[in-house]
């Protein structure tokens, strides 16, 4: 029988990514009450993030933090059953749930959330975007002023794995590495206002571990051959990983990259 879990729900405040258009006249979105400008409204709120403790957990003693990412769709209570396989436990895993539900749903393990702003609005792209960053470094330096913590690593799958790269990128000072699954990194020349190469250039100390299934057709692994190589490009570290399987996690390569990154031995 495994050992309990020590187990604590925290909720850390998080400006939303809800701002920024005012639909212009003669483009008003129609509503039940008649026709009306729709504005999106910054707003403040308390986003779930749920946190486990090794089994002996010693306040006295620092740990790894390893902070995962759920892909589109998922949620912070899908995300943490990764937990329960990878014994010995020998870190504190931390599961952020994205801010955008994309369903409504009652039950909490089937309810479905997204890390983007929903809609064909670029402008509101550029606006709510960077805030996801900054919700997941709040995380982290909530949890290390909770834990005492050693390093910090980002783990995220697909949607996720994308946010990885953007946050560990962008924040190097923050994270020693990130382990991307089924993910893309995005093009700066498209999304210049995540990433650009100056910013990419700037992160290159950042550990990088990338796995991909090779039967992955929801995002191909020649995403994850593009993303290793451009990062090497830029002088990163970077370890590549491609299994035989589909879009999903593979309790083989994750062990790989938590050794890897010096998180456990």
């Amino acid at each position: 029988m495994k050992n309990q879990i020590k187990f604590a729900a925290l909720f850390i405040c998080l400006c939303v990514p809800a701002f920024a258009q005012a639909v212009q006249a003669g483009t008003d979105e129609q509503a039940d009450d008649g026709e009306c400008a729709i504005f999106q409204i910054e707003v403040r709120k308390l986003q779930k993030c749920r946190v486990y403790l090794p089994e002996d957990y010693d306040s006295t003693r620092t740990y790894p933090l390893v902070i995962g990412l759920h892909g589109y769709g998922g949620n912070a209570r899908g995300f943490s059953r990764i937990w329960e396989y990878l014994e010995p436990h020998t870190f504190i895993y931390a599961v952020p749930e994205a801010p955008y539900p994309i369903s409504d749903l009652t039950m909490e393990s089937t309810r479905q959330y997204s890390w983007e702003f929903r809609g064909d609005d670029a402008g509101l792209w550029r606006e709510a975007d960077p805030w996801i960053s900054e919700f997941i470094v709040r995380v982290a330096d909530f949890l290390g002023k909770k834990y005492r913590i050693e390093k910090t690593c980002l783990f995220g799958f697909s949607q996720g794995a994308a946010w990885a790269y953007i946050t560990g990128i962008r924040n190097p000072e923050v994270f020693h590495g990130i382990i991307c699954f089924g993910g893309r990194l995005i093009d700066p020349l498209e999304y210049d206002w995540l990433l650009t190469d100056g910013i990419i250039r700037n992160g290159r100390d950042l550990k990088v571990f990338i796995a991909h299934g090779r039967g992955d057709d929801t995002i191909g692994y020649q995403a994850a051959l593009d993303a290793g190589q451009k990062l090497k490009d830029f002088g990163y570290d970077v370890e590549l990983v491609l299994f035989e399987g589909g879009h999903t996690i593979v309790r083989s390569p994750l062990e790989k990259a938590l050794e890897w990154m010096g998180i456990r031995d």
